[in-house]
């Protein structure tokens, strides 16, 4: 699964968005949006296969102007 954070109509809210473009979630904070998006990527893994789990979370994230997307592994 490979989803993004970004500002929500350039407001104030964060959206978590998946790779079809839809609205997964809407938090308030950028931290809680990339929390989510962290944990359903989680979820994901585990579900999908049964090898090693990455544990480094750094290589994950990479921000590029206010937008956090998450590689497919």
């Amino acid at each position: 699964m490979s989803l993004r954070v970004e500002r929500y109509k350039q407001g104030r809210h964060w959206a978590v968005i998946d790779a079809q473009d839809q609205l997964v979630c809407l938090c308030v904070y950028r931290k809680g949006a990339c929390e989510v998006a962290r944990r359903l990527e989680r979820s994901d893994d585990k579900d999908g296969d049964s090898s090693p789990q990455n544990t480094g979370d750094s290589g994950l994230i990479r921000e590029q102007k206010q937008k956090l997307v998450f590689p497919q592994q």
